[in-house]
């Protein structure tokens, strides 16, 4: 009784609160869309943030500058092309989860009459892996390149490329101080994170809120800002978000679970109950005719043999259908869940930090039907080779 109650506590755990529909509706994650709802162009960003010298969108490839102005053409379509789905809160605690470090430059600002100033920081780059999972394991990861290596001493060490990141980081403004003097602020610095995994491809963006305490100065001579530290305030939450693709396979994978799920629940009930026939004789009054017709009385009578994950376990038409659904939904969910845990794993423990553990243990959960149908396959084609019968 005990695992059924948790197969289904985790099975609806994943259809209602990893539902991307009901997250894309209900969820709070366009509010971090706020540094960039009048910003539509590369040119628009320039004009609205102060960005850093060797860190701002002159100094990023030509893909970067595809995946940002991608991402900024998605926020501003407002179509039904994208889902932002939030992801709950991360309290900050180490410097293992602070990434505000990435505001400590120097910006050389073009107006210096102005009082407040927002910066931004662009920075891009390709993350290269070698061998599998399983290589790694059993003939580990040496020898290991030196710091700095280019692509080729990359490749030479049997490194590939395989993902493309744009991170963008953008703030509020920044009061600049008085001259040769330093001021301390708390700004708000908001994350765009687009990735790829192919050069071209439509990038999933991660989307966060931090909040970070800069100490700046300002050099009237140079006009420049320089932020001297950027540090993430202690037991902070940091809000997380993504914007992942809507397409008809991940429209098409929730209303398969969710019919699976009806399905097992509505089989499930039935095969408990039972109807008792009534002889015409009980049935004295023609309203107790027109009640039993439509609503006939039920008796159930529990059957401790067939559990409810038994049921879902074994029912060739829930396996076969959640499957389906698994698969149509498996890019989607390893993106978000991946996530979910580089976050999680690095925040201290919390009744949050559990609860999204659950999230990607639901999520995870789903690969047991995957299993089942492997094993159903196995058992069928075992019964056609087999040249035995039993009846």
């Amino acid at each position: 009784m005990f695992v059924s109650a948790v197969c289904l506590f985790l099975v609806l755990v994943d259809v209602i609160v990893n539902n991307w529909e009901f997250n894309d509706l209900v969820g709070n994650a366009r509010t971090l869309l706020t540094p960039v709802l009048n910003v539509a162009s590369q040119q628009d960003l320039t004009n609205a943030f102060t960005f850093a010298d060797g860190s701002s969108l002159d100094s990023v490839s030509s893909v970067g500058l595809y995946m940002i102005n991608y991402t900024l053409q998605t926020i501003h379509a407002h179509d039904s092309n994208m889902y932002v789905l939030s992801a709950d809160s991360y309290t900050v605690d180490s410097p293992v989860n602070d990434i505000c470090g990435m505001l400590v430059q120097s910006y050389r600002l073009a107006n210096t009459s102005s009082s407040l100033v927002s910066l931004g920081v662009v920075q891009d780059g390709i993350e290269y892996v070698r061998g599998t999972a399983m290589t790694n394991l059993l003939q580990g990861t040496r020898p290991i390149p030196p710091p700095g290596s280019n692509h080729d001493a990359l490749v030479s060490f049997g490194y590939l490329p395989s993902r493309i990141d744009a991170d963008m980081r953008l703030t509020t403004p920044v009061k600049v101080p008085p001259p040769e003097s330093v001021a301390f602020a708390n700004v708000s610095m908001y994350r765009f994170c687009a990735r790829a995994y192919c050069t071209g491809c439509d990038p999933t963006i991660e989307l966060g809120q931090d909040l970070c305490t800069v100490q700046t100065s300002f050099s009237p001579t140079t006009r420049t800002l320089v932020v001297h530290s950027s540090v993430a305030i202690a037991g902070h939450s940091r809000v997380l978000g993504m914007m992942m693709t809507r397409s008809a396979v991940s429209v098409g994978s929730l209303y398969v679970r969710a019919l699976c799920v009806l399905f097992g629940l509505a089989a499930f009930a039935t095969s408990h109950k039972t109807v008792r026939w009534t002889d015409s004789v009980s049935l004295s009054s023609w309203y107790k005719k027109l009640v039993y017709i439509a609503a006939p009385a039920q008796y159930r009578y529990q059957c401790r043999s067939v559990d409810f994950s038994y049921f879902c376990f074994n029912s060739d038409v829930f396996v076969v259908g959640y499957v389906v659904a698994v698969l149509l939904d498996e890019k989607a969910c390893n993106l978000y869940s991946r996530t979910l845990h580089k976050w999680n794993d690095e925040t201290i423990d919390s009744w949050t930090s559990r609860w999204v553990f659950v999230r990607i243990a639901a999520m995870n959960f789903r690969w047991v039907w995957l299993n089942c149908f492997l094993v159903k396959v196995i058992k069928v084609l075992a019964n056609v080779l087999s040249t035995a019968r039993y009846t």
